[in-house]
């Protein structure tokens, strides 16, 4: 798929082009009246500042919830990390944005801050309110499980509750239509918002067309073996379209029609065959049912994506940190450049090492495990404990450990702690590269 090469500068001239014309509103603003009348020059101001805030707070949003769609980023990028940080970086600079606007509207109006969750549809006006209101709830409650309570909770229901980013939306929309008398009087501003909505439900169509399997591909399980008690790898063959896919890239997954997708990396690709095998730890209700399919069993594919490992495809110096299944990038990335890598591969045991035997010859004597188990005999390139700075400079040398670029892969809490330890040690930030395991 052809992409577009400076897609962050196509970004950025979108979210300017869409953002900055709400600034004009301040124009509205007398600002002569700061001397000679400051309290009328206040509300004025503090009203014109709280619909600006509320305007940019919602386009950014917006373009949070459809640069979050894959179908869409798919076409501008293969890069999911570097979509993901502008995520999160319009998810927080909305947020501020999006506050800002019914605190500013509740102290303008000098009511009490329940107003602002207080359900009133006595009047028009306040129905048109409450639309903001019902939206103000929604946003909450996005936030709050995804930045605060993330990490404590299972992916499908934090994912059902992200699903409401869409009916926020619409809330959105309509509560600035009804009480929009900026949207009325501008006509420049009501186009950008016209135009967010068209292109809001065209969106919508296509995340339902998703979710309905449209565009994804079948495939059959033709291999399924454990490894150690929670590793399943599944071996899937194309039913007719065969999908390609380079080295790191990841493939969402459904076991029927008609489900939830759950993004899964590839471990290794036939090209000849079309065969895609991949390594899931068993974490939660989809993963736990994969190790009972039976072999024929259909599965709904839909990829590929991501970028990760792109720099490390060569034979450049690099050192690996894999965590658990975090291997799954690096098995076939080692087997066509394993040379001059050092490999650290992080587990509880030995048994739950996946293709180690595979690793060791593609990587050499430069392969080391690093483990929890204490009740064996270890060897020269076994490592027991978890992995730590004095590790990776023995390993790599003091003089080189600054010139390395590092390739790290496993659960979030995982590689947060490798990334703490390399720049530590000195490692430029620049110079890691990390895919964190979520799902």
């Amino acid at each position: 798929m052809n992409h577009l090469k400076n897609y962050k500068k196509l970004i950025t001239v979108l979210i300017l082009v869409s953002t900055t014309p709400f600034l004009f509103l301040f124009s509205k603003v007398n600002f002569s009246l700061f001397f000679s009348n400051q309290s009328t020059f206040w509300n004025s101001f503090v009203l014109v500042f709280a619909n600006v805030a509320g305007f940019i707070g919602a386009v950014l949003l917006f373009w949070q919830m459809i640069l979050g769609s894959r179908f869409v980023t798919s076409k501008l990028t293969d890069d999911t990390v570097g979509m993901n940080l502008l995520h999160r970086w319009l998810g927080t600079y909305g947020t501020i944005f999006i506050l800002i606007h019914p605190l500013l509207e509740a102290y303008n109006y000098t009511v009490s801050w329940w107003w602002l969750f207080t359900f009133n549809i006595s009047n028009e006006l306040e129905e048109h309110v409450t639309y903001g209101r019902i939206a103000l709830l929604l946003f909450l409650l996005i936030w709050v499980t995804s930045a605060i309570l993330r990490s404590k909770m299972k992916y499908r229901p934090w994912l059902y509750i992200h699903y409401l980013a869409y009916p926020l939306m619409g809330f959105v929309f309509i509560h600035a239509l009804d009480l929009g008398s900026y949207l009325a009087e501008y006509l420049y501003l009501k186009v950008i918002w016209f135009s967010m909505i068209t292109l809001f439900v065209w969106v919508v169509i296509n995340r339902l067309a998703i979710f309905a399997g449209f565009g994804s591909v079948k495939y059959q399980l033709i291999d399924k073996k454990m490894v150690g008690e929670n590793i399943v790898l599944l071996t899937l063959q194309p039913l007719r379209k065969k999908l390609s896919s380079t080295i790191g890239q990841h493939f969402y997954i459904k076991l029927k029609r008609l489900g939830v997708a759950h993004p899964f990396t590839i471990m290794e690709y036939d090209g000849v065959t079309g065969h895609l095998t991949f390594g899931i730890r068993m974490t939660g209700k989809f993963t736990k049912q994969l190790k009972d399919l039976p072999v024929g069993h259909l599965f709904y594919l839909e990829g590929p994506y991501g970028v990760f490992t792109r720099e490390a495809q060569n034979n450049d110096p690099k050192v690996i940190i894999a965590g658990g299944i975090g291997i799954t990038p690096f098995v076939q990335l080692v087997k066509k450049f394993g040379d001059n890598t050092v490999f650290f591969y992080c587990n509880r045991s030995l048994e739950d090492a996946v293709s180690r035997d595979e690793l060791i010859r593609a990587v050499g004597k430069n392969y080391y495990d690093v483990i929890n188990q204490h009740n064996r005999e270890l060897s020269a390139n076994i490592i027991n404990g978890k992995m730590s700075a004095k590790h990776i400079i023995q390993v790599v040398g003091e003089q080189n450990v600054a010139n390395r670029n590092y390739f790290i892969c496993g659960s979030a809490k995982f590689v947060k702690s490798v990334e703490k330890i390399l720049q530590s040690i000195g490692v430029a930030k620049s110079k890691i590269y990390y895919e964190e395991l979520g799902f």
